[in-house]
């Protein structure tokens, strides 16, 4: 739970890859700066706090879905800034409150042209698909911030990622 710091694109790639998923970094400023810092729930299940300044864009290329794969789902609260995330032919534009589910399995981008904040909640597949009628359908695809579902979500992951220190691992589980 410790925060980790980047303090160049490089730096960031490896850290945001170590944290969630392996990305690689374009349209980054010389100034860019990012930090991280994750709660563990439950292994695979973790909510992360993700910070950054300066302009930036992630990509999930095809060549790191096939080389480095990963079958979880990330839903981003996007609390801080600008965005906008591109998957399958959609965009979610991202603005404070807002939300967007990325398959991290299927090639993604998200660009930010100024600092930006988000609470990212990684579970894996399965545990989703079982719970969630058309999932594939809701990826790429933004969630306003006064969808009562987007509502509690964010209520819920902003919690975590506030008192993470507090928490004992028992009650991580139990939030997981």
């Amino acid at each position: 739970m410790a925060v980790l710091r980047a303090d160049s694109a490089e730096e960031w790639a490896h850290v945001i890859s170590e944290s969630l998923v392996p990305l690689s970094m374009a349209n980054t400023c010389a100034t860019f700066r990012g930090s991280v810092e994750q709660t563990v729930l439950l292994p695979g299940l973790a909510v992360t706090d993700v910070r950054t300044q300066g302009r930036s864009t992630v990509l999930r290329t095809p060549r790191l879905t096939r080389s480095e794969p990963c079958d979880d789902y990330l839903f981003s609260l996007h609390l801080g800034g600008a965005g906008v995330g591109l998957q399958d032919e959609r965009e979610a534009v991202l603005r404070p409150g807002t939300g967007a589910l990325l398959d991290a399995s299927r090639p993604y981008q998200l660009s930010f042209p100024a600092d930006s904040w988000e609470i990212v909640l990684q579970i894996p597949r399965q545990p989703l698909r079982d719970r969630v009628a058309d999932i594939d359908e809701l990826s790429g695809r933004a969630l306003p911030a006064d969808h009562p579902a987007e509502r509690v979500l964010a209520a819920f992951l902003r919690e975590p990622a506030g008192v993470s220190q507090e928490l004992t691992p028992e009650q991580r589980a139990e939030l997981g």
